[in-house]
């Protein structure tokens, strides 16, 4: 049996998607023993502020857990970094992820399904969240949008993706247009 083109694509974009990174933050209540989990910097600064701590952690895909820390009144990476320029980073790298999935289904268009949709639907789902940026968050919406008036599939499964942070919605929001084309008046 031998693989097209097309499939051989499709596992590439499956892969490489399984394989994107998915760095996240936690911060640790030592009162109630609970570890809170956040995907951007300034939602991590609000918890850590909260519950009046100066350190929390940043987790990265390969499990490398970094150190964050409120020094002289900014918050710092372990490395010497600012936190804004590391969570600069992690949008950049979401908003690469989003566009190079667009372009590598664009190649691969008549393998179109529900289940491939989904995948893709949750994967940028998932890096939209990352992204704490507006206008890295405007560029994030214009792809996902680009492709949900297209994709009727990508569209609806888009609509199921985390049905609680609703992606749908900030798209719609951070685009000004509806993701369905018949809900476009021209």
């Amino acid at each position: 049996m031998t693989i097209s083109a097309n499939e051989a694509a499709f596992k590439v974009l499956l892969l490489w998607t399984q394989n994107e990174p998915a760095h996240r933050y936690e911060v640790y209540d030592t009162h109630m023993e609970v570890n809170y989990r956040l995907y951007i910097a300034k939602d991590a600064i609000a918890k850590a502020t909260e519950l009046g701590l100066t350190a929390f952690q940043c987790r990265l895909m390969d499990r490398t857990v970094e150190q964050i820390r409120y020094v002289n009144g900014i918050w710092m990476h372990e490395g010497g970094s600012m936190l804004s320029t590391v969570q600069r980073l992690f949008d950049h790298e979401a908003l690469f992820h989003i566009m190079r999935r667009l372009e590598m289904r664009a190649e691969i268009d008549e393998l179109q399904s529900p289940d491939v949709e989904e995948v893709m639907a949750l994967a940028d789902t998932v890096a939209f969240r990352r992204i704490q940026d507006l206008p890295a968050q405007q560029s994030a919406a214009s792809i996902i949008a680009v492709h949900a008036r297209s994709n009727p599939l990508y569209r609806e499964a888009l609509k199921r993706a985390l049905p609680r942070l609703d992606i749908y919605g900030k798209v719609q929001e951070l685009t000004g247009v509806g993701l369905d084309p018949d809900e476009i008046p021209f």
